[in-house]
Protein backbone atom coordinates (compact mmCIF):
# COMPACT_ATOMS: atom_id res chain seq x y z
CA UNK A 1 0.00 0.00 0.00
CA UNK A 2 1.29 3.46 -0.93
CA UNK A 3 0.37 5.31 2.26
CA UNK A 4 2.67 3.38 4.61
CA UNK A 5 5.56 3.92 2.17
CA UNK A 6 4.87 7.66 2.02
CA UNK A 7 4.46 7.82 5.78
CA UNK A 8 7.80 6.06 6.31
CA UNK A 9 9.46 8.57 3.97
CA UNK A 10 7.90 11.55 5.77
CA UNK A 11 8.82 10.39 9.26
CA UNK A 12 12.38 9.72 8.09
CA UNK A 13 12.71 13.47 7.56
CA UNK A 14 13.87 15.35 10.60
CA UNK A 15 11.35 17.75 12.12
CA UNK A 16 8.33 16.49 10.18
CA UNK A 17 4.80 17.55 11.11
CA UNK A 18 1.72 15.55 10.14
CA UNK A 19 -1.66 16.99 11.10
CA UNK A 20 -4.79 14.85 10.93
CA UNK A 21 -8.04 16.78 11.08
CA UNK A 22 -11.70 16.74 10.16
CA UNK A 23 -13.17 20.05 9.08
CA UNK A 24 -16.05 21.53 7.12
CA UNK A 25 -16.49 24.76 5.19
CA UNK A 26 -18.94 26.85 7.18
CA UNK A 27 -19.67 28.91 4.07
CA UNK A 28 -21.10 26.03 2.09
CA UNK A 29 -22.62 22.73 3.03
CA UNK A 30 -24.37 20.76 0.34
CA UNK A 31 -26.36 18.31 2.46
CA UNK A 32 -29.95 18.72 3.62
CA UNK A 33 -29.71 16.02 6.28
CA UNK A 34 -26.97 15.04 8.72
CA UNK A 35 -26.57 12.12 11.07
CA UNK A 36 -27.57 12.38 14.70
CA UNK A 37 -25.83 9.10 15.50
CA UNK A 38 -22.43 9.79 13.92
CA UNK A 39 -19.82 11.03 16.40
CA UNK A 40 -17.08 13.24 15.00
CA UNK A 41 -14.56 15.97 15.83
CA UNK A 42 -15.46 18.20 12.87
CA UNK A 43 -14.81 21.89 13.17
CA UNK A 44 -14.91 24.84 10.76
CA UNK A 45 -11.92 24.97 8.42
CA UNK A 46 -10.85 28.41 9.64
CA UNK A 47 -10.59 27.01 13.18
CA UNK A 48 -8.55 24.04 11.93
CA UNK A 49 -6.27 26.40 9.98
CA UNK A 50 -5.60 28.46 13.12
CA UNK A 51 -4.70 25.31 15.06
CA UNK A 52 -2.31 24.18 12.32
CA UNK A 53 -0.71 27.64 12.27
CA UNK A 54 -0.31 27.44 16.05
CA UNK A 55 1.49 24.10 15.79
CA UNK A 56 3.86 25.53 13.18
CA UNK A 57 4.40 28.67 15.25
CA UNK A 58 5.34 26.55 18.29
CA UNK A 59 7.70 24.37 16.25
CA UNK A 60 5.69 21.17 16.67
CA UNK A 61 7.01 17.96 15.17
CA UNK A 62 5.46 14.54 14.94
CA UNK A 63 1.86 13.54 14.36
CA UNK A 64 -1.01 15.58 15.80
CA UNK A 65 -4.77 15.14 15.62
CA UNK A 66 -6.78 18.35 15.76
CA UNK A 67 -10.50 18.88 15.84
CA UNK A 68 -13.41 20.17 17.80
CA UNK A 69 -15.09 18.53 20.76
CA UNK A 70 -16.58 15.10 20.14
CA UNK A 71 -20.23 15.44 19.33
CA UNK A 72 -22.78 14.11 16.90
CA UNK A 73 -22.60 15.61 13.43
CA UNK A 74 -26.05 17.18 13.66
CA UNK A 75 -25.16 19.17 16.79
CA UNK A 76 -21.92 20.39 15.19
CA UNK A 77 -23.49 21.49 11.90
CA UNK A 78 -26.85 22.86 13.13
CA UNK A 79 -25.53 26.24 14.44
CA UNK A 80 -24.09 27.02 10.99
CA UNK A 81 -27.04 25.69 8.99
CA UNK A 82 -30.27 26.10 11.01
CA UNK A 83 -32.43 24.46 8.32
CA UNK A 84 -30.48 21.18 8.35
CA UNK A 85 -32.58 18.13 9.18
CA UNK A 86 -31.51 15.20 11.39
CA UNK A 87 -31.40 11.63 10.14
CA UNK A 88 -30.11 8.27 11.39
CA UNK A 89 -27.37 6.25 9.74
CA UNK A 90 -29.60 3.15 9.61
CA UNK A 91 -32.21 5.09 7.62
CA UNK A 92 -29.69 6.44 5.11
CA UNK A 93 -28.38 4.98 1.84
CA UNK A 94 -25.15 4.24 3.80
CA UNK A 95 -26.33 2.00 6.69
CA UNK A 96 -22.77 0.82 7.40
CA UNK A 97 -21.34 4.34 7.76
CA UNK A 98 -18.97 4.48 10.78
CA UNK A 99 -20.64 5.48 14.03
CA UNK A 100 -17.57 7.20 15.48
CA UNK A 101 -14.85 8.95 13.50
CA UNK A 102 -13.76 11.35 16.24
CA UNK A 103 -10.11 12.15 16.81
CA UNK A 104 -8.17 12.01 20.06
CA UNK A 105 -6.88 15.58 20.28
CA UNK A 106 -5.29 15.31 23.73
CA UNK A 107 -1.71 15.52 22.37
CA UNK A 108 -2.51 18.81 20.63
CA UNK A 109 -4.25 20.17 23.73
CA UNK A 110 -1.28 19.29 25.95
CA UNK A 111 1.20 20.76 23.46
CA UNK A 112 -0.52 24.13 23.11
CA UNK A 113 -1.46 24.27 26.80
CA UNK A 114 -5.23 23.95 26.61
Amino acid sequence: MLLPVVLRLVIAVRDYLIVRTDFFAAESFKYKHVFIDHITSKEPCDTAAKKIARLVELGATGIFHIGGQRNNLYNIIKPYFPDIEPCRIADSPMPHFPRDMSLNTSKYERFVGQ
